[in-house]
């Protein structure tokens, strides 16, 4: 019988992962969007997996088998061409290409991202097909497994892809290192215009993308190693390969081998280990802990019945959907500079502003006097902005420049010609 933690630890990475969604959702970016989706629904049936077959191995839900076998296969492709994907992204940010895309470029490369993150995995899929010798297998404790015929074209078809992907994703990784330190100064400019509300998000993403590219070198490597000592099968044809495909095979806890468990227990582990990762991701971005924070104070407030911390002047400034709910106008001092003025060279008297005349800001988001009418469609009044009018600003009066007598210039002629 497996323990009780393994399908605990699989619905635990099933409901943390999900709270990366709205994340992926704000930045549009298809392949954590796709990584986040891949992993909940892999975690949910490696839960429900163990949770049916956590004290036998008897064969029924045929039909659910079929499927999980199969997203089991495409899961591994999948979070290796999300890694790639996001390693490419901070590889564009840190060498500066971002710069010159427009928003064209960007939805290409959402779109691109979104179709290799599902064309990838099915090709896979696919290809699981030439060496699938039987239906499924089902094991005690840990619910369906894809059956995976051990020979050299299960190893080029099913392990080779992922290397390859892991590969290209520690490259991209690599060079975006580079053009980060080379390239430090404007690296910081790059970030803020990729993710202008979190800067350390592409790093962060690339840091787990690494991460799980090099375990996944790791479980490819110990796969095939366990499949060379196991004994290759060599695959002759199609039809003696495929002669049992109808079979299901079943095995308890206690026909395992400690060598086929422990690759089993490696694979498994994989997915909710990749599933916390992009948790931590998502936990540790500036938006996150703002809700943190919001819903500290709530609780506090709500639950405790404790009184709301007064904010700080200095946070006169504050956000709220986009909308700027405070905006400060300095008051400052106006000098009259007119066209009629006889000798531009000195400077015209000082004339301090009077009254409280400020020029209007030209702000997108301030309703105009129509929209007063139907205020309704605006919402609350308080989601509006407040201008506040603060002191002038300290400045010193320029000296009053002193008085010239100007001779025209008729009198200076005549007064060469005598």
């Amino acid at each position: 019988m497996i323990p009780y933690y393994l399908p605990l630890s699989s619905f635990l990475a099933a409901l943390l992962v999900v709270t990366a969604l709205p994340a992926s959702w704000r930045e549009r970016n298809g392949a954590a969007l796709s990584l986040t989706l891949w992993l909940f629904c892999l975690n949910v049936a490696h839960g429900i997996n163990s949770s049916i077959w956590m004290r036998d191995a008897r064969v029924h839900a045929a039909v659910w088998c079929d499927i999980t076998t199969k997203l089991e296969i495409g899961v591994y492709p999948a979070i290796l061409t999300a890694s790639v994907c996001l390693c490419s992204q901070f590889e564009a940010i840190a060498s500066g290409r971002i710069m010159r895309w427009t928003s064209g470029d960007y939805r290409k490369q959402r779109l691109l991202d979104l179709a290799a993150c599902i064309a990838v995995p099915f090709i896979v899929m696919m290809l699981h097909l030439i060496v699938q010798p039987r239906r499924f297998d089902i094991v005690e404790g840990f619910g369906c497994r894809p059956a995976v015929l051990p020979s050299v074209p299960a190893i080029l078809v099913l392990y080779f892809p992922n290397l390859l992907l892991a590969a290209g994703a520690l490259l991209f990784s690599t060079v975006a290192v580079y053009h980060a330190i080379t390239q430090r100064l404007t690296f910081t400019s790059h970030l803020i215009r990729a993710s202008p509300s979190d800067n350390g998000l592409y790093p962060r993403l690339t840091a787990m993308a690494t991460f799980q590219s090099l375990w996944a070198v790791a479980v490819a490597g110990y796969e095939i190693h366990h499949q060379i000592q196991v004994h290759l099968v060599p695959w002759s044809s199609w039809a003696i390969s495929h002669a049992n495909f109808a079979h299901v095979q079943s095995r308890n806890m206690s026909e395992l081998t400690s060598g086929e468990l422990k690759a089993l227990s490696l694979v498994w582990w994989t997915i909710p280990i990749a599933a916390y990762a992009v948790f931590m991701v998502s936990a540790l971005s500036a938006s996150a802990m703002n809700r943190y924070s919001r819903t500290y104070e709530w609780i506090r407030c709500a639950v405790f019945r404790r009184p709301a911390k007064p904010q700080s002047s200095a946070d006169t400034f504050v956000v709220r959907k986009g909308v700027p709910s405070h905006i400060i106008v300095h008051k400052l001092s106006t000098v009259d500079v007119r066209s009629d003025v006889d000798d531009l060279r000195t400077l015209p008297p000082y004339t301090p502003s009077k009254g409280r005349a400020v020029k209007k800001p030209n702000l997108k988001i301030s309703p105009s006097r129509r929209s007063f009418d139907s205020i309704s469609s605006l919402g609350s009044i308080r989601s509006l902005p407040r201008i506040f009018i603060s002191e002038e600003f300290p400045a010193s009066r320029p000296p009053t420049p002193p008085h010239r007598h100007h001779v025209p210039l008729e009198d200076l002629r005549d007064s060469c010609t005598q």
